[in-house]
């Protein structure tokens, strides 16, 4: 499997502003899963109920293998 890599034909030159602008490396760390716990965790049970029924609608043709993946990934978020 290829990992894709960022091209740096295609980045952006830091435009000045009251500073420079430039891309900031969101990958610093491995928390993926803290934010959007507590935003879950912040929604009223009808809301959180809402979103996982889209959710379940949206993956339900996946392969076992896919649907299986995400809820792996929204374990880390919030084990509820």
């Amino acid at each position: 499997m290829t990992v894709p890599k960022e091209d740096p034909a295609y980045r952006e030159r830091p435009r000045p502003i009251t500073g420079a602008v430039d891309r900031h490396n969101h990958r610093l760390d491995s928390d993926y899963y803290t934010q959007p716990g507590n935003l879950f965790r912040l929604m009223t049970k009808d809301a959180q109920e809402r979103l996982i029924g889209n959710i379940v609608g949206s993956i339900s043709n996946a392969p076992r293998e896919i649907q299986e993946r995400q809820i792996r990934h929204f374990y880390k978020a919030d084990p509820n």
